[in-house]
């Protein structure tokens, strides 16, 4: 990880960093994290107000220009950084982005006398509880997220076709139960046929066979395939706590 010093401060008494300190930590273009903090601005905005100022940055060759970063609280640049693709180098800015604004909050919370002490110690103890389990939450999503990263490349990394009950193993579930979600999301039709609109996307293929009745004789079979491609997005959905109703997915 390159070296950031500094990377979190005091402003209005509230611990903040900035784009550039985060595109520095985790050795990316600062264009590229202001790009992410605008896609994602209406996210941001809910844990507080986007602030953005303008600050001459000096280049390698000399000189400087004038460049303008975003300010973010606490809760704003953690929820950022679950936006990054997962490396070493953003993993371990991760933990340092996350230590750095424990150790600023520190600072900020100076008891003035013995009643302000007891008072500040029994609200330090709540608020170390309530911060390991935030710590525990972040750990579990960038966790999350890593596993997903690595189960799209794994799935999707390949020309695989996957059963419906192969799928459901790997997604962790039940084979009827994610036959109820096909059907739910309008994957397949009641006779678990994929609709051809799910075929075109690449979504879910099919598997041709015949089998010989012994009252009609020769019978064809259709067994609906997943394609890694589908199996990442109900991976994702999953992953999500979603229920399977994508009606209005198409």
């Amino acid at each position: 990880m390159n070296a950031v010093r500094n990377i979190v401060s005091i402003t209005d008494g509230r611990p903040v960093t900035t784009s550039l300190s985060i595109a520095e930590g985790v050795g990316s273009a600062h264009k590229s994290v202001i790009q992410l903090i605008r896609q994602n601005s209406s996210d941001l905005s809910e844990f507080g107000p986007l602030a953005f100022e303008m600050r001459v940055v000096n280049r390698h060759q000399g000189g400087g220009s004038a460049t303008e970063y975003a300010i973010l609280n606490e809760q704003q640049s953690t929820l950022l950084i679950t936006y990054m693709r997962n490396n070493d180098v953003v993993r371990a800015f991760k933990k340092h982005l996350v230590a750095s604004f424990y150790q600023a909050r520190e600072r900020v919370r100076v008891p003035h006398n013995f009643s302000d002490s007891l008072r500040l110690l029994a609200d330090e103890h709540d608020r170390r509880q309530a911060l390991d389990q935030e710590n525990r939450e972040l750990s579990r999503q960038l966790t999350a997220q890593a596993d997903n990263v690595a189960f799209h490349d794994a799935v999707t990394g390949g020309e695989g076709l996957y059963s419906v009950k192969e799928a459901a193993a790997l997604l962790g579930t039940g084979q009827n139960r994610l036959m109820t979600t096909l059907r739910d999301m309008n994957w397949v039709d009641d006779s678990n046929c994929p609709y051809q609109r799910k075929l075109d996307a690449g979504l879910m293929d099919r598997k041709l066979s015949q089998y010989q009745h012994p009252e009609r004789g020769a019978q064809n079979s259709i067994t609906p395939m997943i394609t890694g491609k589908g199996l990442a997005k109900l991976q994702t959905m999953y992953s999500k706590g979603g229920s399977g109703d994508e009606r209005g997915v198409h």
